[in-house]
């Protein structure tokens, strides 16, 4: 089952090269068929949980997770079972098949459990609904963490991305986000152990560029502009040329509204390649459409650095991508604080701090 849920055809290869003497598809399917997948959490994933905690509990560990949401855009429509029943209307778990008053979904939110110390995660649950709705959400969470609580499995995170209403989820949570007084985290509901909240990067990278792609200026602390345009430039001048400088700038970038959520874009252009490129064409070519670019130059470069604090993957990483361990805190610590003071002084040319 775990082969064909990576790769059906690899699956079918496996089974003709033994002779059929795997099952076929449609016998995997009939036994994924059993799982009561209705919208709610799945009693199947907490049992298991539940097995590997006993098991932990054996040699002493205990099972801790992050907790992970995000919604999935699905096809609005309704469909017939052949129970006869109809799908397709929001439900959060209530098992309402149908009323005048629900609306149709357009998502479905994932709840996904994380292990922090091994290498699995489970998916706990979905529920179709309508968009974000923020108390629905925060009791949805909540919920999550009381069933997690009851059969021993600890929650140090929740990990979700970044529109307006997932701030006002949390906030409904008890956790705030004021730049005087953060408190980027929330009491557990059953234990009262800080729940700490964790904004995706990627997510949040994708929001920095459309903020400065669509606004086109920002100033610093400084007064200093931050432009979109010097970005632009690049990648004209680049295509035009036919030669890149080092970076992966492309019109497609500039474009980015054709492809917002594709992470590797946003990725590429506030990028340190695409930092030094704009460098070297104020500094070592003398280029006059680059001149004044040393702000855009210091923005881009926070926000690599950022990215890559906290999208380090690679256990033996080195420089900004080399994993946040407490051994090597005094290196990476005044380092993020410092591009934090800096982006807190960023502001639209209205004067508002962003």
């Amino acid at each position: 089952m775990t082969l064909h849920f990576y790769s059906p055809k690899v699956y079918k290869y496996v089974r003709q090269k033994f002779c059929s003497a795997l099952p076929d598809s449609s016998a995997l399917r009939s036994w994924y068929s059993t799982i009561n997948c209705e919208p709610s959490f799945t009693s199947e994933s907490f049992d298991a949980l539940k097995k590997r905690v006993s098991e932990e509990k054996k040699v002493g560990k205990q099972v801790i997770v992050a907790l992970m949401l995000d919604e999935i855009s699905i096809k609005k429509g309704i469909q017939y079972l052949r129970d006869g029943k109809l799908r397709g209307y929001v439900d959060v778990g209530s098992g309402i098949e149908t009323c005048d008053d629900i609306p149709l979904a357009k998502d479905a939110l994932v709840f996904i459990a994380v292990v922090i110390d091994d290498s699995w995660k489970i998916p706990l649950g979905y529920f179709l609904v309508n968009g974000i709705d923020t108390s629905v959400n925060a009791g949805l969470i909540r919920n999550c963490l009381q069933r997690l609580d009851e059969i021993g499995v600890e929650v140090v995170s929740l990990t979700l991305d970044g529109p307006s209403q997932h701030f006002a989820t949390v906030r409904e949570l008890g956790a705030t986000f004021d730049f005087i007084d953060p408190k980027p985290f929330f009491l557990h509901p059953s234990n009262k152990k800080k729940v700490n909240v964790i904004f995706d990067a990627c997510h949040m990278l994708k929001l920095f560029r459309n903020c400065l792609g669509d606004i086109k200026e920002l100033h610093d602390s400084e007064g200093k502009k931050i432009e979109w345009r010097f970005i632009t430039t690049l990648a004209y001048l680049q295509e035009q040329k036919g030669l890149r400088a080092g970076n992966r700038l492309k019109i497609a970038h500039i474009q980015y509204w054709k492809m917002k959520i594709k992470v590797a874009l946003a990725a590429q252009t506030l990028s340190s390649s695409v930092a030094d490129a704009i460098e070297f064409c104020a500094r070592d070519l003398g280029l006059s459409e680059f001149q004044g670019s040393e702000a855009m130059v210091r923005f881009i470069r926070c926000i690599d650095r950022l990215f890559d604090f906290l999208n380090s993957r690679n256990p033996f990483g080195k420089g900004f991508k080399a994993p946040l361990r407490p051994t090597n805190e005094f290196i990476w610590r005044p380092q993020i604080l410092a591009e934090l003071e800096y982006l807190k002084g960023i502001r639209n040319v209205e004067g508002k701090l962003m």
